[in-house]
């Protein structure tokens, strides 16, 4: 369940971005983490930080 749990909330980040059309890169500096960190939460690789959510879908 967890898994499934770390893919819905990358694929919503990933839907998000590309419907602002950001690149990866550039939402990366914006929430303040690598390429590769942000590409783990969209590939349910990575877990955000929780306290970080809202502030991503603000930004989105």
């Amino acid at each position: 369940m967890a898994v499934e749990y770390l893919l819905v909330i990358g694929k919503n980040i990933k839907r998000l971005r590309l419907s602002r059309n950001i690149t990866q890169k550039k939402f990366a500096e914006i929430i303040g983490v690598k390429p590769n960190t942000l590409s783990g939460y969209e590939s349910g690789k990575r877990t955000p930080d929780p306290k970080d959510f809202r502030l991503y879908y603000e930004l989105l």
